[in-house]
């Protein structure tokens, strides 16, 4: 046995690796470390005793960081020799060699990640460890376990080791081996590693690492004079826009998807304003190569001219410095001449105190409730708090050499306009502030413009703080190659402003699909008659081509409305209800989401509604859009959380959100529809669901009326020109017991923020006398007598969208010639949508049904044919295109048209000249209306009524004061529509119901002489007798089930 041998394992100290058996060895015996990794510098100096005691069973390893101990900086490689010129002689004592803890020492970290792959800088650190710490220093390096990432820098002489996860391959272990020859006869280690939830908390952490603010204020020798777009081009990290003192907003080059470089500078004084930048400084990148240039880094442009001589000032808030409250004494006294402000609604600072009568203990600071802040303790910086954006929720303050006075300043929270969803407390934040919505259903296209603020205000005075509103395109866009309407009734924009002045939030469905009982759930008629287009509502390129340029008009209009622009604009709605269609075709929902963000930026939050039906939302949802449901009442207890936990599981903490609370159903024609739900349900259900904290819109809150022929349908039904829906302000505006319901339940919610404001009065509504209805002519003669635009063919009839006739009817006839209708008999329709009204020489024969409740028809009996020539004429009435599933679009005659199985040939397919509901187009048509009654009127056929045939039937209303609103009385009456004005105001069908009133709304009528249209189509009943017909108008709506 070597005797030196024995001495050397007693009493000598090292540290060294043995190449031969792969192994440390620690004072000359194999040695295994388990460590932890600990950061002194993240440590209270009172505290690191405690610290060091809980990780003793592990040993740890310890990183320096080089800011920390110099804040002043100069060239790279230079100064890193400074540095360690003062470090690492401070170390050498410690070595292990020395009798110290210091086992071995890490040069650089992860440093081929960054594929500089510079081999000499790594070998000049080792040289400098090893002049200050002499050469048999264990010095060893850190890189992922990637075989480029390994072999990129190697150098001789350093000890390769590898981050290892608990989630690793073992096999990433013994890479080292592949990567470097000395590799084979080192020890395998794994440094460092933490596991995913870790990994997250490290990228989140960037956000409060501890850092500075540069203030800048541009010089009043170059002057502000006019407001416009101020455009910071570069700058680094959170810019806050301050104009005259007053804060204007927050610019973020980079924070999640966020990233703005302009906003509108408002309210200039006249002469010179004063501009001030606050850059706030979020932590430099601590990964990959560094990113150390911060503040503002480029000109900066206001309205396209570059301001000049700017003062930039460093910030004087701490940094840690828990070493350094010089300025203590200096804070202090400021805060004793500080006067206090109430109601501050822009970045402040805030103070107090906090009198301790013992000893301090450790705390956590609970900024929840704040936005974006960071705190001062006794002046000692205990860092920042983002409670909007998470995860973090407290802040940890030690006791800070024991002192009894606690002084707190806080920096205000970034209160600038915005609208997020902040997925660790499950929650939408308003401006940075914790935000619930109970929003109402409500359709501007179904309400007249002027009575827009009337219904707003009906809504607010329910307690609601927003609105739900869906945009249908066809109601803009009326014809393809038309510019969309964006004035009068379709005048979007003025309808969201004009909720915002009554303090509503608006919630925006831009579809394209929307369902909303609206003819076709939206979509143009118009799309049908692209025949590239292969399918709808999905990702078909041609049916894309059209919504992307749908978006273009639109999604323009909506951007400055955002939230995040200071407008009432919350949030956007892609699609409806998409996982019920089946199609499942989520590259569709991700084009759409795309092409919004594209148009609005990635900061706006988009949602997606859907059953909540696992199948449903697995096909209508999307990731990083927030999965939404619908619901209806239910006293089933449990059924509302079951609810709101699967729309939960597809969006991992989402706020809890019922984007169609589906109250009651809407009316259809010949189905007898009634209220389902009691009030007392429909008010415990959203009680329920506001108690789990969800959000939930009322639909509907005011349902309005289908005016024209804009209504939908669910085959065979179509949906009443009333949208009444049993909702809580009724068709006309009055308020029910439902709405006293609801309001009462608002008024009871404890610190609700927008408690119910005071109920509008009804409007003032009358019951018109009785007027008298005379025949002007026949359905067909009226037809013709306008000179219709018509286009004619050899053998097939057109379809609606051919003839670019998208809603209401159309007109066909053929007249026989030779082989043509010589005899009557069987007429056969094969293929029709959705009413056709037959005629033979003017005479009304009968109507068909493609599909109408059980009638389904496409033959009826011809007879009365004259020897020679005779006039066929077919009049399709479109009741309404299917607003749910899939759309099915064309109307009209659909192939080709047989008597005794003959094809008829010699058509002409024409547009019925009866307006859809367009206000603003009914001033020139009525003009020419009125000419055309004028120079055709028959005072002799007028003498009587013509009730076998279908007939228009006009009469006038004569109004001597202002008008009120009204409803018509449509009973003894059959099937049709009525104008007033030549304002469509909708569809009647008394002998089948529900709906026997049609609501005539004041705004369509003037002082004097009113102009009524009856357009009959299946024969009046107890309205008409031989000589004149009625229009009898009532103050109240009439249903008969």
């Amino acid at each position: 046995m070597d005797p030196l041998k024995n001495f050397r394992a007693e009493t000598a100290t090292s540290f060294e690796i043995d190449k031969v058996n792969h192994q440390f060895l620690l004072d000359v015996n194999p040695f295994i470390y388990l460590a932890r990794e600990i950061h002194y510098f993240q440590i209270p100096t009172d505290k690191s005793e405690d610290r060091l005691k809980r990780v003793r069973a592990l040993g740890f390893t310890v990183p320096v960081p080089w800011n920390l101990h110099q804040l002043n900086r100069n060239s790279f490689m230079n100064e890193a020799s400074k540095r360690w010129n003062t470090l690492l002689p401070k170390l050498e004592p410690l070595l292990r060699k020395n009798g110290g803890p210091i086992l071995m020492a890490q040069i650089e970290h992860y440093y081929r990640l960054t594929r500089i792959c510079d081999r000499l800088y790594i070998l000049d650190l080792a040289n400098l460890a090893k002049k200050y710490i002499v050469n048999d220093i264990v010095l060893y390096s850190v890189d992922v376990s990637i075989m480029p990432f390994m072999r990129c820098g190697l150098v001789p002489g350093i000890l390769s080791t590898n981050e290892m996860q608990p989630n690793s391959d073992a096999n990433a272990i013994t890479l080292l081996a592949q990567v470097d020859h000395e590799s084979v006869r080192n020890p395998y280690l794994a440094t460092t590693g933490f596991g995913q939830a870790s990994e997250r908390f490290v990228h989140r952490k960037n956000h409060f690492e501890n850092t500075a603010r540069l203030q800048y204020e541009n010089n009043k020798l170059h002057a502000i004079t006019t407001c416009g777009q101020l455009n910071i081009s570069r700058y680094a990290d959170h810019a806050y826009i301050y104009l005259n003192g007053e804060f204007q907003g927050t610019l973020y080059a980079k924070m999640a998807e966020i990233h703005n470089n302009t906003i509108d500078l408002t309210n200039c004084k006249s002469g010179s304003n004063n501009l001030e930048i606050l850059v706030e400084i979020t932590g430099r990148s601590h990964t990959m190569y560094p990113s150390i240039s911060k503040g503002i880094q480029e000109p900066v442009f206001l309205n396209d001219n570059i301001l000049v001589s700017w003062k930039s000032c460093q910030v004087s808030f701490e940094t840690t410095g828990l070493n350094d409250v010089a300025n203590y004494g200096k804070i202090l006294n400021q805060i004793q001449n500080i006067q206090k402000v109430d109601n501050i609604k822009q970045p402040a600072l805030f103070y107090g105190t906090l009198n301790l009568p013992n000893d301090p203990v450790d705390t956590y600071v609970d900024a929840r409730g704040w936005g974006k802040v960071f705190i001062t303790v006794n002046n000692y910086n205990i860092n920042r708090y983002w409670s909007t954006e998470g995860p973090q929720f407290q802040l940890f303050s030690g006791n800070f050499q024991k002192l009894k006075i606690k002084t707190f300043i806080l920096f205000r929270k970034d209160s600038s306009p915005s609208f997020k969803l902040n997925t660790t407390t499950s929650q939408f934040l308003l401006d940075g502030d914790p935000f619930t919505y109970i929003a109402g259903e409500i359709h501007y296209f179904r309400i007249p413009h002027l009575k827009w603020d009337d219904r707003l205000k009906r809504v607010r005075a329910l307690g609601f703080n927003a609105i739900t509103v869906p945009v249908p395109w066809n109601f803009h866009q009326l014809f393809q190659d038309d510019d969309p309407l964006w004035s009068g009734d379709h005048d979007l924009v003025k309808f969201i402003k004009t909720a915002n002045t009554n303090g509503l939030y608006t919630i925006l469905r831009v579809g394209p699909y929307i369902s909303a009982e609206w003819d076709n759930g939206g979509l143009p008629w118009w799309l049908i008659r692209n025949g590239k287009i292969n399918k709808f509502r999905s990702s078909d390129a041609a049916y894309m081509a059209e919504v992307t340029q749908w978006f273009k008009h639109l999604l323009p209009k909506i951007a400055p409305l955002l939230r995040k622009n200071a407008g009432p604009v919350l949030m956007i709605q892609i699609e409806h209800l998409y996982g019920l269609l089946g199609i499942c075709d989520q590259l569709y929902m991700l084009d759409l989401a795309n092409l919004v963000w594209e148009h609005l930026g990635n900061d706006v939050v988009l949602f997606t509604t859907d059953a909540p039906v696992v199948q449903f939302m697995r096909c209508g949802t999307l990731p990083n859009v927030l999965p939404t449901i619908e619901i209806t009442p239910t006293n089933v207890d449990g059924t509302v959380e079951n609810w709101f936990n699967l729309q939960k599981a597809f969006m991992q903490g989402a706020p809890a959100v019922a984007s169609q609370f589906v109250i009651n159903p809407y009316k259809m024609w010949g189905r007898n529809v009634t209220d389902r739900y009691a009030n007392s349900v429909i008010i415990q259900t959203a009680k329920t669901a506001f108690a789990l904290n969800a959000s939930i819109s009322f639909h509907m809150t005011h349902g309005g009326t289908t005016f024209g022929f804009w209504n939908g349908a669910v085959e065979p039904y179509p949906v009443t020109t009333s949208y009444d829906s049993f909702a809580p302000i009724s068709e006309s505006g009055d308020v029910n017991e439902l709405y006293i319901d609801i309001r009462g339940w608002i008024l009871s919610i404890p610190g609700w923020a927008y408690p119910p404001t005071p109920v509008p009065a009804n409007l003032p509504r009358t019951a018109y006398p009785t007027v008298q209805l005379t025949v002007f002519d026949t359905i067909s003669g009226f037809i013709l007598g306008v000179n219709p635009e018509c286009w004619a063919t050899k053998e097939t009839p057109r379809t609606a969208e051919y003839i670019r006739d998208g809603y209401g009817y159309v007109y066909y006839n053929t007249v026989s010639h030779c082989k043509s209708i010589i005899e009557c008999g069987q007429l056969y329709i094969p293929t029709f949508s959705d009413n056709a009204y037959v005629f033979l020489n003017q005479n009304f024969v009968g109507a068909l049904y493609k599909q109408f409740n059980s009638i389904h028809n496409n033959t009826i009996d011809v007879q009365g044919c004259l020897d020679q020539f005779n006039s066929l004429e077919i009049i399709v009435e479109i009741t309404g295109r299917p607003h749910n599933y899939y759309p099915d679009m064309s109307r009209g005659i659909q192939g080709n048209v047989y008597m005794h199985n003959i094809t008829l040939e010699n058509w002409e397919s024409c547009v019925v000249p009866i307006d859809t509901y367009e206000v603003s187009m009914v001033e020139e048509n009525y003009e020419k209306l009125q000419r055309h009654i004028e120079e055709n009127m028959d005072l002799q056929k007028s003498k009587s009524a013509v009730t076998t045939n279908p007939s228009v039937f006009i009469g006038n209303l004569h109004i001597s004061g202002a008008p009120a609103d009204t409803f018509l009385d449509t009973r003894g009456w059959g099937k049709g529509v009525v104008t007033i004005n030549q304002y469509n105001i909708g569809r009647y069908w008394a002998s089948v119901g529900p709906q026997q009133t049609l609501f005539v709304p004041s705004e369509f009528l003037h002082k004097g002489t009113n102009l009524i249209m009856f357009y009959e189509f299946e024969g009046a009943t107890t309205a008409c007798t031989t000589t004149s017909c009625t229009a009898k108008f009532t103050n109240v709506p009439i249903f008969d089930y």
